[in-house]
């Protein structure tokens, strides 16, 4: 019997195939993917953060505004009395966020027992009072005609000063 021939093979490197490329492009893709995502994530927080803080500052501005306008929305009176001798003694309180206010003008009517309004005086208060502040004011009111038939009094901001702002 005699023996096939010995059929010699050379070694040599398998062929670069499109599955090897592929892999290396797939990490640069997947990177490229990831960077954009977390680009666009920081955008939209960005976005987000400068809508709430514009809405913030409206809001905010909004506030001062009306508090600058309407001062008499945001100080109250409370425990109003004018003794005979023309003193006035009340605790005033602002309840501003952001407006201290001097120069508070007040309207005092005084009724009788009927109900009926009797008389009528405008005092000015030269106190300053800042936000979420109380002061008890005992004050002397010029001109004072003696009111001892009043049964009681009704007090009514008219007008303050802004000093300033926060």
């Amino acid at each position: 019997k005699k023996e096939p021939p010995a059929i010699s093979v050379k070694a040599t490197e398998p062929p670069k195939t499109e599955t090897a490329q592929k892999k290396g492009d797939g990490g640069k893709i997947a990177i490229i993917s990831i960077s954009v995502f977390i680009v666009l994530i920081g955008l939209g927080a960005t976005s987000i953060y400068l809508y709430e803080k514009h809405q913030t500052e409206s809001r905010v501005s909004g506030w001062k505004n009306n508090e600058r306008s309407n001062p008499s929305n945001y100080i109250r009176i409370n425990s109003a009395t004018v003794y005979g001798t023309g003193y006035l003694q009340c605790s005033v309180f602002n309840h501003s966020s952001y407006t201290t206010y001097s120069n508070i003008e007040i309207k005092i009517t005084y009724y009788d027992k009927n109900d009926s309004p009797i008389d009528t005086e405008y005092v000015t208060l030269p106190n300053t009072i800042s936000p979420c502040q109380t002061i008890d004011i005992n004050q002397l009111i010029p001109y004072h005609s003696n009111k001892l038939r009043s049964k009681y009094i009704e007090t009514q901001i008219i007008n303050a000063h802004i000093v300033s702002q926060k």
